[in-house]
């Protein structure tokens, strides 16, 4: 009778259990197929192709010692990519790196993050999860995985310091930004340790946690002839602002394919201030809004002091639903804020949903780079012209080189065939951002062709530059289109140029 009695109530928690699978197991099934579909289609730019070739042309050693040093990050990202390149992984499949990275953190929020089943979906098909640090493969990758790890064994940090300490340590050596988020969490964590009176018995996982943080250190630390990036910056104040709004909301005609104007970008800055509110009360209540409001003061600052781009601002938003993550258990005894909260992620994550959808799209049917197209017709001529000197100019140009065993041009490295990824070094006589001194010198020497990138060369320039190279007897033979796209609207120029010199 009793065994009898329970039954019903058994199958119904196995039936309940098998479609609570279900549904996660279907949205991982699609959105595999989405990244897969895509990353095929993408075309790998230069900031990609470097970090492949630097992982591909150096030994261990020189990669985590010498190397990485000049590109401002720690080398985790290199250093996977150098065990993948060994292990037989082709150009071709960069993208597989960072969409297993997207996958593993999808599963992770599927299966272990509190949030309510159409916010998990949403959340895995943002923009940052579902294109862009997904696809465009980059050390950011990574943060989509050890983040939600260290979401998960946050409440456990104290009980369980080595895999805490460990996941912080890998953390540090992502990137800059995560480095300084490892660094907050690692503070929080030492405090609470010493609170606690679990300092000592947990020794091991600080421990662990620093020697990570100071190789990270040593990877990354710059040396003095560094030329890495001189850039313009912008104002501290409008970098972090931008920071902020391209973290959530970036503007709010986010339907536009066209860049958005300041005044879109600043409703856009509003918006999702509006919307982040909810976020800071439930940060509060759960008493965690003094580490999260560090955190994210330490990015936006960092930011604003130093060069930054826009793809950076994904940091933050992983960040923020880190904050959420650790903070959402809260939200029992307070249905207003929980339906608040609710509220502002649905829209959030339906914007970034829509953004990334649209630039998955735009990436299929269009060219990311012009660096894949420029690479395959390159070696065409090559066969046809054996004993032809190429010339490079604008280190975008040099997104082609993954595709060769050795670098091809000419005019770098005085025609060496190593290195082939770009040199930052002051030193250096050819001059990565100086695309027009270089496309002039490489004419004016005589080179037999030019692959030259048209990033940042207004029309005029180039009307002077076609006017001169016809003078040198060279013609603009061939144009490879590339525009990388941003949450659906065109940012950067990534078109190729071929010149050859007429005979």
């Amino acid at each position: 009778m009793t065994a009898t009695a329970f039954q019903p109530r058994q199958r119904w928690r196995t039936t309940e259990a098998l479609a609570d699978h279900a549904w996660k197991i279907a949205t991982l099934i699609v959105f595999a197929a989405w990244l897969l579909v895509i990353g095929t289609h993408h075309e790998a730019w230069v900031d990609e192709s470097q970090a492949w070739l630097l992982a591909r042309d150096s030994n261990l050693i020189q990669l985590l010692i010498e190397r990485v040093r000049y590109e401002g990050t720690p080398g985790l990202w290199h250093l996977v990519l150098w065990v993948c390149i060994r292990c037989g992984l082709a150009f071709t499949g960069l993208f597989l790196v960072s969409t297993a990275c997207a996958l593993a953190g999808a599963a992770l929020l599927l299966w272990c993050s509190p949030f309510p089943p159409l916010l998990r979906i949403l959340l895995t098909a943002s923009y940052f999860g579902g294109y862009q640090f997904a696809i465009v493969a980059r050390s950011y990758a990574l943060d989509l995985v050890l983040l939600p790890v260290l979401a998960i064994l946050f409440q456990e940090r104290t009980k369980r310091p080595i895999a805490y300490g460990t996941a912080l340590g890998l953390l540090a050596n992502s990137n800059a930004h995560s480095f300084l988020v490892a660094g907050i969490l690692g503070a929080e964590w030492l405090i609470t340790l010493i609170r606690t009176g679990r300092l000592r018995p947990a020794l091991a996982g600080p421990s662990v946690a620093v020697a990570l943080g100071l190789f990270a250190l040593l990877v990354a630390w710059p040396p003095s002839d560094n030329g890495f990036l001189p850039v313009e910056r912008p104002s501290p104040v409008a970098a972090g602002l931008r920071f902020i709004s391209e973290a959530f909301i970036d503007r709010i005609d986010f339907l536009s394919a066209r860049s958005p104007s300041p005044l879109d970008q600043t409703l856009g800055l509003i918006l999702s201030l509006l919307l982040l509110a909810p976020s800071l009360m439930l940060f509060r209540r759960a008493m965690v809004s003094m580490l999260l409001a560090a955190t994210a003061m330490v990015l936006i600052g960092f930011s604003g002091l130093t060069y930054a781009n826009v793809w950076h601002s994904g940091i933050l938003f992983l960040v923020w639903i880190f904050g959420l993550w650790i903070a959402w258990p809260a939200l029992k005894n307070s249905k207003r804020l929980k339906h608040a909260a609710i509220a502002a992620l649905t829209i959030i994550g339906t914007v970034q949903a829509i953004e990334a959808a649209r630039s998955g799209i735009w990436d299929i049917r269009h060219s990311y780079s012009g660096s894949a197209q420029a690479a395959h017709a390159l070696a065409d001529w090559r066969g046809v012209h054996p004993g032809a000197h190429m010339a490079v100019a604008g280190f975008k140009a040099l997104a082609v080189q993954p595709y060769y065993s050795a670098n091809i041009f000419a005019n770098y490295q005085r025609g060496a065939s190593e290195p082939s990824y770009i040199v930052w070094t002051r030193g250096e006589t050819w001059q990565p951002f100086n695309t027009l001194l270089e496309a002039h010198k490489a004419m004016t020497d005589g080179y037999d062709a030019l692959l030259m990138s048209a990033y940042a060369i207004s029309p005029s320039d180039f009307a002077d530059l076609e006017q001169m190279s016809r003078k040198d007897g060279y013609r603009a033979t061939a144009v490879y289109p590339g525009s990388m796209e941003w949450k659906g609207y065109a940012r950067e120029d990534d078109t190729l140029i071929f010149f050859t010199r007429q005979s």
